[in-house]
């Protein structure tokens, strides 16, 4: 800092304009008054002047990316981006590291956030920008947007992808998460997650959708002493712990649920008894009480060795099954 001839104070310094020697004064209104006297050719710190990223997004169709753009003051910077699902935490990041045109810095998101579907619910992003040249600071910005996913009764955590359960030999509970479109003409795997231990004790363990009311599918599970036991989805991949919906279910041949079967929006479960009747166990959606008493559909049905209960696949409102019968002809 040094005093002009003019009285006033020369100072160097930078603005968001320019950086060089800068002459200050007193102004007419009594407050200090700044003019570029001399300019360095250095350019300012580097400034997030713009941010292009929608609010809200829909997943839903397989195959959809979400566009987002930040410019800056100037291009030569590099931008480090995170994305963070705030229910769970998972985050993705990316390093932009040069501009598409001009200062416009872009990224391209595919809607998968550590290998699977991205999870419905809300998120938040968050740019660093850093000047290659070193001047000044880094500078942020951040926002948030939604992901809406439609939910799916056989999805266990909440990013509207099909998951499968699996027991292996040894008891151990598997989900694996589908990336829900063809890749080579086949629907891969996407990861697999151990869920835990000792499902041995039970001899048929169904998932069974919606049964308590929430958006996260639910299983059931009958032990060998003909106990059924539901579980309820934690929206993250995991079950709560058991509940007990009743005794005598060893009279069973196949169990089978998913569907709604009578069009009121709940998962109902359906079941052959040993002698072939058919019945039907309307879902409630109360996880105390998940079936209303059973209703007999009809006799005969031991002429089939499963029963599956697949959704709606042939396009009316209530879902469908399908039903295999000895001699292998699958019946809808």
């Amino acid at each position: 800092m040094a005093h002009a001839p003019d009285g006033g104070l020369l100072v160097r310094g930078a603005t968001t304009d320019a950086d060089g020697l800068f002459r200050i004064w007193e102004g007419s209104d009594g407050l200090p008054s700044a003019t570029l006297v001399a300019d360095t050719g250095r350019l300012a710190p580097v400034k997030v002047t713009e941010s292009k990223v929608p609010t809200a997004v829909s997943l839903e169709k397989p195959g959809t990316t979400v566009p987002m753009e930040w410019t800056l003051s100037r291009a030569n910077a590099t931008v480090d981006l995170t994305l963070t699902h705030t229910a769970t935490g998972k985050k993705l990041t990316e390093r932009l590291s040069q501009p598409v045109s001009d200062s416009r810095f872009a990224f391209v998101w595919d809607g998968v956030l550590e290998g699977i579907s991205a999870p419905d619910g809300a998120y938040t992003w968050q740019i660093t920008a850093t000047s290659t040249d070193g001047v000044g600071g880094p500078a942020t910005a951040q926002g948030s947007f939604q992901v809406s996913r439609q939910a799916n009764p056989h999805d266990y955590n909440n990013n509207g992808s099909t998951d499968v359960l699996a027991r292996d030999a040894s008891g151990v509970l598997w989900r694996d998460d589908l990336l829900d479109w063809p890749s080579g003409s086949q629907v891969t795997t996407a990861t697999r997650t151990r869920i835990g231990s000792g499902w041995q004790v039970y001899n048929q363990i169904e998932a069974a959708g919606n049964l308590a009311g929430t958006s996260t599918g639910d299983l059931v599970a009958r032990d060998t002493s003909g106990v059924l036991w539901m579980y309820l989805g934690r929206g993250d991949g995991t079950f709560a712990t058991r509940v007990k919906v009743g005794t005598g279910w060893q009279i069973y041949k196949n169990i089978t649920g998913g569907s709604d079967l009578n069009g009121d929006r709940r998962s109902d479960l359906l079941a052959t008894d040993v002698s072939g009747v058919l019945w039907f166990y309307k879902g409630t959606g109360n996880s105390s009480a998940p079936f209303a008493t059973r209703v007999r559909l009809g006799s005969g049905w031991q002429v089939c060795n499963q029963i599956t209960a697949v959704g709606n696949i042939a396009g009316t409102a209530a879902g469908d099954f399908v039903a295999r019968d000895t001699s292998g002809v699958l019946w809808l």
